[in-house]
């Protein structure tokens, strides 16, 4: 084989390897922007409504403390949470009553700029242990 026609199958191969490579960049940078995106939170105002008067009741995201509701607070509660700005968010709700019976709680979230989302739940006995998922 000639230097000329070596040069061109070796140019040839290294064109045919590197064809890909545009698209797997962009990839790469359209996902770690996704990431980026995904890490990002926001301030949500949320009302929780319940029946009867729990002892206690609080809220987790990721196995985090978001909230927890003073002794004595009237329904609705307001706290304000902090959630991830796209995608969903699932959000555990622990509440415990004194006295027996189906108990239930309603989560309504109104973050900024984004549509209102609800989330509901009953349950018998005196312990309420829920996943709700909000999503975007």
């Amino acid at each position: 084989m000639s230097p000329r026609s070596m040069f061109f199958c070796t140019l040839l191969g290294v064109l045919a390897a590197g064809a890909p490579l545009p698209y797997l960049l962009q990839h790469r940078a359209t996902a770690a922007a996704a990431a980026r995106e995904e890490r990002e939170e926001i301030s949500v105002p949320v009302s929780i409504f319940f029946d009867g008067h729990p002892r206690r009741m609080c809220l987790r995201h990721g196995g985090q403390l978001l909230a927890e509701m003073p002794p004595d607070e009237p329904a609705p509660w307001l706290p304000v949470l902090s959630l991830p700005a796209s995608g969903a968010a699932e959000i555990e709700l622990e509440a415990e009553w004194a006295e027996s019976g189906w108990h239930g709680v309603s989560l309504r979230a109104e973050a900024p700029g984004r549509p209102t989302r609800t989330a509901s739940d009953w349950q018998p006995g005196t312990q309420l242990h829920t996943l709700l998922r909000l999503s975007w």
